[in-house]
């Protein structure tokens, strides 16, 4: 997704639209009527969540892949489907933090490379954190209760679909018809304590969480039985990354589509177990 001018446009416009008339003349044509209402309560909730401030654009680390504003259809079954909502979603939460369509329009240059030395660059950070964290990481692959795991914050990190906020955790449950989370269905636990299943996830996640924070990984996700998907960066269908896994681990090709569903545009091999890939 390159966000040029007309693009942002379109999604004020989209955003407006959602929250002013009817569902009939403005309805996305990835979201039905069931599914339109659900993103409108899940939108509301996630506004609601934000501490009071003059200057909401302070929380627009939390549009990043899998931060509490990126909202993921986990029922969409089609690929164009799950790109355009991820842009859209982007769109809607930008507008909603006030940030000004300049800024917007650059974050995807900020996120995309374009050159042989940015690529070497971003591989030679991949491979400092591989070797910081190689310990956490085997422990996280280790563990088939976890499946991702997000340090947003100091105060603010994810594991699975549960967000712990200075000791209070919400645990999020996916919206019946499009499958959102977060969403507007959620369990509140007003200390780790209540949620017991928890207090060993974090513990053991522990560790690759400072390394995350240390490197400013978005996120650190299962891409499918033996392989991980860390997110350095992301805004919308725009991610960059590496993905680790066995040795001869197979390298894909432009435009072949990533575990999430967002088209690849730059692949390059970091070791017999690892890859770096950009999807746009």
């Amino acid at each position: 997704m390159k966000i040029t001018k007309p693009i942002l446009l379109s999604l004020l416009i989209s955003l407006q639209a959602l929250t002013t008339t009817s569902v009939a003349n403005t309805q996305p044509g990835f979201l039905n009527e069931t599914s339109e209402q659900e993103y409108r309560q899940t939108v509301e909730h996630l506004m609601k969540m934000l501490p009071p401030t003059d200057n909401k654009a302070v929380y627009s680390p939390l549009i990043r892949p899998f931060g509490l504003l990126d909202v993921h259809p986990t029922k969409f079954t089609s690929v164009k489907h799950k790109a355009e909502f991820s842009n859209f979603n982007f769109g809607v939460m930008g507008a909603q933090l006030g940030l000004a369509k300049e800024d917007l329009d650059l974050i995807p240059n900020l996120i995309l490379c374009n050159d042989a030395l940015c690529i070497d660059n971003r591989v030679a950070k991949i491979n400092e954190f591989l070797n910081d964290a190689e310990a956490p990481l085997n422990h996280f692959a280790q563990s088939p209760d976890l499946f991702l795991v997000s340090q947003l914050s100091d105060n603010l990190y994810r594991i699975n679909h549960m967000f712990i906020s200075d000791n209070k955790v919400y645990e999020y449950k996916a919206s019946e018809n499009a499958g959102f989370i977060p969403s507007a269905n959620f369990v509140e636990h007003a200390s780790v304590i209540e949620a017991p299943e928890l207090a060993e996830k974090a513990e053991i996640t522990k560790a690759l969480r400072v390394a995350m924070k240390k490197y400013a990984i978005s996120a650190v996700i299962r891409s499918g039985h033996r392989s991980l998907n860390i997110i350095f960066n992301g805004a919308g269908d725009n991610q960059w990354g590496v993905v680790i896994g066995e040795s001869n681990i197979a390298l894909p090709k432009e435009g072949d589509i990533s575990h999430l569903g967002y088209a690849i545009d730059k692949v390059k091999a970091v070791s017999d177990n690892a890859f770096y890939y950009q999807t746009n």
